[in-house]
């Protein structure tokens, strides 16, 4: 049995099949990248307006409790029994090192 030999033709469309069937892909693939990319920055800018929303939450928050403390010492600073400026400055500083540490 003589095998026949493969024609010139049959090889060069083949080859041009699988140059289209590469080029559609990788069409598909610059497509799928491009919205890949898309979704992910639109996911960091969010994350990072999520975390400038947190940093100005907490900031606020210390805020609010060293403004609390210092109305607090000035309540009890008329008192007969006064508080010590050296507590309402432990108080603020631990203030302070509890809000770092959230």
């Amino acid at each position: 049995m003589a095998e026949e030999p493969i024609k010139r033709s049959e090889v060069d469309n083949a080859l041009n099949n699988l140059a289209e069937g590469m080029r559609k892909d990788e069409g598909k693939l610059k497509h799928n990248i491009n919205l890949s990319w898309g979704q992910f920055t639109e996911a960091v800018k969010t994350a990072k307006k999520n975390c400038d929303t947190l940093v100005k939450a907490a900031e606020k928050n210390r805020k609010e409790k060293l403004n609390q403390a210092e109305a607090d010492y000035n309540q009890q600073a008329r008192g007969p029994e006064g508080a010590s400026y050296e507590a309402y400055q432990q108080g603020r500083a631990k203030i302070k090192d509890d809000c770092a540490a959230e």
